[in-house]
């Protein structure tokens, strides 16, 4: 299989890949931002709490 190289974020990914590859770093990015959204809930509540 002929793989034609397309440039996202400066990377050139083959075409077929590329979709996988995009939503697995938009999972983990978004994975870590839930992550640190949940903790600046939690301060935030203990704020109020206080």
């Amino acid at each position: 299989m002929v793989s034609q190289k397309i440039p996202i974020l400066g990377i050139g990914l083959p075409v077929y890949n590329g979709e996988q590859f995009i939503k697995k770093k938009l999972n983990r990015y978004y994975y870590k931002h839930l992550m640190t959204l949940k903790f600046l809930l939690l301060i935030i509540v203990l704020q109020i709490e206080q």
